[in-house]
């Protein structure tokens, strides 16, 4: 569990500095600064040695952050770089699915995924919301093969097809473990017959029997979601939720302050963080479940985005994830009193107007 931006980077320049024979890397959000040119210079470094390079990035999420011939360039340095769903400027409900999920696979060993997008505020380079807090996850061994699999899926879409079965590892280093690590992707409909994503955060909230915490920089979730936490703390569950003290999207953050303010009436905590901004989505259930992936609790993550994310159970990692949330409650974040999360008229206002909006938030 890498409970920061700035250690997802460091251990993601190190696993890609150990790639032998491919590097697989998804984000919603490349941009060029710091962070881009440390891990440009790796892969043309890798190219150079052999070393086979996919990159793909959404279009709409990268659109203000790289030059429209980004992925021309890239090519010509030998990196098989795609564009995903490359926007149009026709009106179409298809430039809502968004390839918002955060990938990386090297040599088919190791894999990462997280909150953490491919720009220099996921890393707390520059500041434009305060301190950004993220999170992401390592992992090793056979699970990889699920993200391979899954970045296979989009990278397809995009371009002349590579085949899934050449990038499989065939000779995983073998770990003990008591636990599980359980890696899935997820698609709108009706790509995906169901909401796993949703229904995975449904699972575990119908599970509680002690505690369960969320961090999330959006609550804009439909009454199922909203439903299942305000039930969990009346029957006498923990119900613990992390937002943001400061906004990156004000309308999104007027529906979040609201719908927080009808689950604190249930019994949900809510917690700000303070003086920036989390953008981390990490779930933990009793000590023994976990979560971290790309997934926000709003209707874009469950209905509209690709997304992927790591339930882990019974690991060693899952005491880590314990432990970041329990030093954000203490030191870094402000139980929400009612006062925090009451809406101006300005913002009331607003929120009548976004209220028939809210899916596509």
């Amino acid at each position: 569990y890498l409970p920061s931006g700035e250690r997802y980077f460091e251990e993601l320049k190190k696993a890609l500095s150990s790639a032998e024979k491919y590097i697989f890397i998804e984000y919603f959000i490349v941009q060029e600064g710091v962070m881009w040119d440390a891990v440009h210079k790796i892969l043309l470094d890798k190219v150079k040695n052999g070393v086979k390079v996919y990159l793909v990035y959404d279009d709409v999420g990268s659109v203000t952050k790289v030059a429209s011939g980004f992925y021309r360039k890239l090519r010509k340095e030998g990196i098989d770089a795609r564009k995903f769903n490359k926007f149009i400027p026709v009106v179409s409900i298809i430039h809502n699915n968004r390839d918002h999920r955060k990938i990386v696979v090297v040599d088919g060993k190791i894999a990462f995924t997280g909150g953490v997008n491919m720009a220099d505020e996921y890393i707390n380079v520059t500041h434009p919301y305060g301190r950004w807090l993220d999170s992401g996850v390592m992992i090793k061994g056979k699970p990889v093969d699920s993200f391979v699999r899954i970045f296979t899926q989009i990278f397809n879409v995009s371009g002349k097809p590579i085949d899934e079965n050449d990038f499989i590892c065939r000779d995983h280093e073998k770990f003990l473990s008591n636990g599980y690590c359980m890696p899935f992707g997820d698609s709108p409909a009706p790509i995906t017959a169901e909401h796993i994503s949703e229904t995975t955060f449904l699972n575990a909230i119908y599970g509680a029997r002690e505690y369960i915490y969320f961090a999330c920089p959006y609550l804009v979730a439909d009454t199922d979601i909203r439903g299942a936490l305000a039930n969990a703390a009346r029957r006498g569950v923990d119900v613990r939720l992390i937002i943001p003290q400061k906004p990156d999207k004000k309308t999104i953050y007027i529906m979040t302050k609201f719908y927080c303010s009808l689950l604190k009436k249930s019994g949900v905590k809510i917690y700000l963080y303070r003086d920036g901004f989390v953008h981390s989505k990490t779930m933990i259930c009793d000590g023994k479940l976990a979560f971290a992936g790309t997934v926000n609790l709003d209707y874009r993550s469950f209905v509209h985005h690709f997304e992927c994310g790591i339930i882990f159970t019974d690991e060693k990692a899952v005491g880590q994830v314990k432990d970041d949330f329990d030093n954000l409650f203490n030191a870094e974040c402000t139980p929400a009193d009612d006062k925090s999360l009451k809406l101006n008229v300005l913002e009331k206002a607003g929120k009548i107007i976004m209220d028939p909006f809210a899916p596509l938030f």
